[in-house]
């Protein structure tokens, strides 16, 4: 399911005689804080009842499907408007989810069961059989709250190592990299503020050549360094050991502030899953300073590592006092509660706001499949 605004909409179809289940399943959703769309409740519109019902379905986030002993009449050739409707819902791209419940029946019509025949062929979500409308409505809570889980359980963490790529624009570059000092600093500073991280990386030969081991310039190569790590890019201990004793030279201490240079060097131990000494770093930065929200977020990394949910918890949620929109600690703390098997609606209330723009690709792929 694609989360991307802050609430879902999902399109309730079934044959009109249904009430009590489409009521059944709009309560459901709403308790999960997401819209149900229903033709009882629609305002009345100049479109054709059929035309409005498809427009819908194009843009909602998913389908629940509800079929029972009616097919329903004929709207659109000679399939019924239920049956319209998934067929859009199937046909979408990306094709939408679609959550499938078939109630109990002794007699229901021949169409209605080469239709429902069709849809427990295909692959959806969900397509279960419901016993009552009772039955339904607990089965798409439990529908639902298993799909949010699935999307953003591992979005995130346990991520696996990725080898780094090449960099299509390091040569042209290394051929832009100023000649001196005083102009290659406000280039590279240019660069990592672009997040421009494998660039720089790339470049560590070349400017170590060319500047010897300048304090300053090093440093961007460095941080760049552990923020690879940090994004499971396969990075050498080597280089992350070198950043570490690099940010305890004393010209660097001198240059730098003390909780930037505790900061890095607590990243780059959780990245060497170093996490007790990366904590003890954290906990020095921040006694020179509270309010950096990534800092308290990336404690929480390192005390969910180490096993200490607690600890992750407090961490996650200090840094979102400091910044309620920092979606790796929205991320984290929602994770961490979906993995406690707590009530996932409280997951639900943390990872709704998450702007999945911000995301990776790669993270995104996976909350948007």
């Amino acid at each position: 399911m694609a989360y991307t605004h802050g609430r879902l909409a999902v399109f309730i179809s079934s044959t009109g005689d249904l009430v009590c289940y489409r009521e059944a399943v709009g309560e459901a959703l709403k308790d999960l804080e997401i819209d149900g769309k229903q033709f009882e409740i629609w305002p009345s519109s100049p479109q054709k009842p059929t035309a409005k019902c498809l427009m819908e379905v194009r843009s909602s986030d998913a389908l629940v499907l509800i079929l029972g002993d009616r097919y329903g009449s004929a709207a659109g050739g000679s399939l019924s408007v239920t049956h319209l409707e998934y067929r859009e819902a199937n046909g979408s791209s990306p094709r939408k989810p679609i959550f499938a419940y078939i109630l109990p029946s002794d007699r229901r019509e021949s169409r209605q069961e080469d239709f429902v025949k069709e849809v427990e062929g295909s692959q959806f979500r969900v397509c279960v059989r419901v016993e009552s409308a009772k039955d339904l409505k607990g089965q798409v809570r439990q529908s639902f709250l298993a799909e949010f889980a699935r999307c953003f359980k591992d979005v995130w963490t346990e991520q696996r190592r990725k080898p780094l790529p090449a960099v299509a624009d390091e040569v042209l570059i290394e051929r832009e990299l100023p000649a001196t000092h005083a102009d290659a600093f406000p280039f590279l500073n240019d660069l990592y503020a672009q997040g421009s991280h494998l660039a720089l990386h790339g470049l560590r030969t070349s400017l170590s050549q060319r500047f010897g081991d300048s304090t300053d310039l090093m440093g961007f190569v460095h941080m760049s360094t552990v923020n690879l790590a940090m994004r499971s890019y396969e990075i050498p201990s080597e280089e992350l050991e070198t950043a570490i004793h690099y940010w305890d030279r004393e010209d660097v201490t001198k240059r730098i502030s003390a909780v930037s240079r505790y900061y890095c060097q607590g990243n780059a131990l959780g990245a060497l899953g170093r996490h007790r000494q990366a904590i003890a770093k954290y906990k020095l930065a921040l006694e020179e300073d509270e309010s950096m929200a990534e800092l308290w977020k990336n404690m929480g990394t390192s005390y969910e590592a180490l096993h200490d949910v607690a600890e992750a918890e407090m961490c996650f949620r200090e840094a979102l006092a400091r910044d309620s929109r920092l979606f790796e600690a929205q991320l984290a703390l929602g994770q961490l509660i979906l993995r406690a098997e707590r009530d996932p609606r409280e997951a639900l209330a943390v990872l709704d706001g998450i702007d999945v723009g911000q995301l990776s690709s790669d993270q995104q792929a996976s909350v948007m499949a």
